[in-house]
């Protein structure tokens, strides 16, 4: 390929990747960028632009390439939604697209499009460097590469193909029916839309504007949803109609190549419909943004809905559950199966109902790879949650249900364990009452959820009119922890006087950050046969080692020094007051040693903490710079090790027997020695 074609197809591919189809009403699309502020970008930076939709990871060359969706952004555990950078679109446009990219470790270059086929760039390096620039390779991880389905090669002097993505967009036959809607009612059902994407590329849609049509008043309206067709999960946040009643959602939908997604529009209903009741309303999907060519006529209008305030219904009102923890709080990392919050549901009189999920909006500074477990419990059953792209939205969908008789009440709690996130925080809001998804079981509507009072929820306290609906107590992650077990990395064996001898090793687990060990003694614990001339002093050169056989503390010479008063005499301890960083995890440090001549045949040496918390005397956080005190508070010792000091000996052996001899022999064996060791 040549220079000038390699620059058409860089302008072809950021044209492909960042031009957006808008079908509006009236044909006429205006677009008001959101203003960003100046950011300064580096190597590795995450960025978007003024649509807040598209994420792309920089280089410092120039170049930007398209995360394509939450599951490749999800591979890399440094990646968080925090830490993306929003830019303006001059900021954006200066970046030239670039979808090549090879995997650490790996000398193949691949090319994956917006169809999600990667093709090898089979060529010679010097075939490559003619009509690409090394500077645009990105490196991916083995995840993102094997992700990918594979395509054809690329040859010299061949242009990559890109799928062409294409999109359908139709009322579904099976949309809803007109029907009478009762007032603080939930998820009703108005629109169902059909999202065709054709054969040539997955389509992905990144914005939907939804208006309210018919003969009624916004405010009938509490907000309006969008739910999938499949489940009737919910599709992003729920939102309020505007001044020219519209709601704006810029979610992503992902429709895989040749399939069809349905989705329907939804609404919650006001509290009171005193003021709306005979009122028709429906929801019209007026526009679509997405890359793909839209086929389709828009707006699609649903059937009208007529609008009741007469009709009598059942009623779910909310309080703190008996496991809330009741108070903030302050955790480590490494916490296991943490209440984080509780709610009390109560069914009123006139129907039982139905819980079907639960949607807790993590709102503190924690990021989703600090929890670990997260769990709605019911009546002692677990209900595994998953957690929304941006890391914010835990949801749980309990089964078939959770029936609460009338007037009745059930507990519904969320725990986690903590894995993490030093110094941040957690807090397990409800956002909006409708993120309760309740049903009655005898008139078939969903329904909002009430209690609390008016004005914004106090810590461990509900709204009935702001948001969050429910206010969780916030929990704050301790610095990082540190525990020194015994290691089986090294059992119990004979050693022998001399060099670099095992005697012993142990695991450091950390968890929450790394930590920084500045000061920290390992003692030597001794039983000896000579108690007056054998002691710690006799074992020299001690060294620790990490699980790659790397020295990182030592040498040291051991000291009979008996600091603690629970060990004997000749025992001692070695201290080491050189810093050593210890990572997140178990990380196993074997200690080795020259034993002294001192020593008798059977003696025993073991090494350890009598006390890991006084033992380790400095340890920080790496992250938080905060101290930290080592557990456990007993003693922790290695395996036993027995030595086997050296003896020789000496004997005549039997053979030859007493014989006489003739002169001239050569080489005549006269006596045989025995050395036994």
């Amino acid at each position: 390929m040549s220079k000038i074609t390699k620059v058409r197809l860089q302008k072809a591919v950021s044209i492909f990747t960042t031009f957006t189809t808008i079908m509006w009403l009236s044909g006429v699309a205006l677009l008001t960028p959101l203003a960003a502020k100046a950011v300064v970008l580096n190597e590795g930076d995450l960025v978007r632009g003024p649509d807040g939709v598209k994420v792309y990871i920089i280089n410092a060359y120039g170049y930007k390439r398209h995360i394509y969706n939450p599951a490749v952004f999800g591979m890399y555990g440094h990646f968080t939604w925090n830490s993306i950078k929003t830019v303006d679109q001059a900021t954006i446009d200066s970046y030239t697209v670039s979808d090549i990219y090879r995997a650490n470790g790996d000398t193949k270059v691949y090319q994956t499009a917006q169809d999600g086929i990667k093709r090898w760039f089979d060529m010679t390096a010097e075939q490559f460097a003619a009509s690409y620039n090394w500077n645009q390779v990105f490196i991916v991880n083995g995840a993102e590469r094997d992700y990918y389905s594979t395509g054809s090669s690329i040859t010299s002097g061949e242009t990559p193909v890109v799928g062409t993505a294409a999109l359908t967009v139709s009322l579904a036959s099976d949309t809803p029916a007109t029907a009478i809607l009762a007032e603080n009612t939930a998820r009703n059902s108005f629109t169902k839309v059909n999202l065709t994407a054709g054969s040539g590329a997955d389509v992905t849609v990144t914005g939907l504007t939804i208006q309210r049509t018919g003969q009624a008043d916004d405010a009938a309206f509490a907000s309006v949803i969008i739910l999938d067709g499949t489940d009737m999960t919910q599709i992003g946040l729920s939102q309020s109609l505007n001044s020219i009643h519209e709601a704006n959602y810029t979610d992503t939908i992902t429709v895989a190549k040749g399939t069809t997604k349905s989705i329907i529009l939804a609404g919650n209903m006001a509290t009171s419909l005193d003021s709306y009741t005979g009122q028709l309303a429906s929801l019209t999907l007026k526009s679509i943004t997405t890359s793909a060519t839209i086929s389709g006529s828009l707006p699609l209008v649903g059937n009208q809905m007529t609008l009741n305030s007469n009709l009598s219904v059942g009623s779910v009102t909310s309080a703190i559950g008996s496991l809330d923890p009741g108070a903030d709080a302050t955790k480590n990392v490494g916490t296991i199966g943490y209440y984080l919050a509780g709610i009390k549901m109560t069914a009123g009189s006139v129907e039982d109902v139905t819980v079907e999920q639960l949607k807790f909006n993590q709102s503190g500074s924690a990021a989703t790879s600090d929890l670990e477990n997260v769990k709605v419990i019911v009546d002692g059953v677990e209900y595994a949650t998953t957690v929304s792209s941006d890391g914010k939205y835990y949801n749980a969908v309990t089964g078939s249900g959770i029936v609460i008789g009338k007037g009745l009440s059930k507990e519904f709690s969320v725990k986690a364990d903590i894995k993490g996130g030093s110094q941040r925080t957690i807090a397990m809001d409800i956002y909006k009452a409708t993120d309760v998804v309740v049903k009655g079981n005898l008139y078939g509507y969903h329904l909002t959820v009430g209690g609390g009072s008016a004005g914004a929820a106090a810590d461990g306290a509900f709204s009935s009119d702001n948001n969050p609906y429910f206010n969780s107590y916030d929990v704050t992650i301790n610095k990082g922890t540190l525990r020194v077990d015994k290691s089986n990395s090294s059992t119990s064996n004979n050693i022998a006087e001399g060099s670099s001898q095992v005697i012993g090793s142990l695991d450091f687990v950390v968890e929450g950050e790394s930590i920084r060990v500045s000061d920290m003694r390992i003692e030597l614990d001794l039983e000896v046969t000579d108690t007056t001339n054998t002691t710690a002093a006799d074992i020299t050169l001690i060294t620790i080692y990490d699980k790659d056989g790397n020295a990182v503390l030592g040498p040291l010479d051991g000291t009979a020094n008996a600091l603690y008063g629970d060990l004997d005499a000749g025992d001692g301890s070695v201290r080491y007051q050189t810093a050593l960083v210890i990572p997140a995890g178990t990380n196993t440090y074997t200690v080795k040693g020259k034993i002294g001549t001192d020593f008798s045949n059977n003696d025993t040496v073991r090494v350890g903490m009598n006390t890991p918390a006084t033992r380790v005397v400095t340890a920080t956080g790496v992250t938080t710079g905060e101290a930290i005190t080592a557990t456990p508070a007993t003693a922790t010792w290695a395996n036993t090790q027995t030595i086997k000091a050296g003896a020789l000996a000496v004997s005549v052996s039997t053979q030859p027997v007493s014989q006489n001899v003739a002169r001239g022999i050569n080489g005549y064996t006269f006596a045989k020695f025995v050395f036994d060791g």
